[in-house]
């Protein structure tokens, strides 16, 4: 829930990046990560095309 809090605040590109990277490695070990996400976060397809590697 940190990170989704954290994406609340307009981080810079490389901190965006890295929660990014972090938020996906939590969804391939736990399975009720997606619905935390939709539940409590922004959509992470609103950072898309944030850079070229978002």
């Amino acid at each position: 829930m940190a990170i989704l809090q954290f994406f609340n605040n307009k981080p810079n590109e490389e901190h965006l990046f890295r929660t990014m990277k972090a938020l996906a490695r939590f969804v391939t070990v736990s399975p009720d990560v997606p619905q935390l996400v939709q539940m409590i976060g922004p959509n992470p397809s609103t950072f898309k095309g944030t850079s070229e590697r978002i």
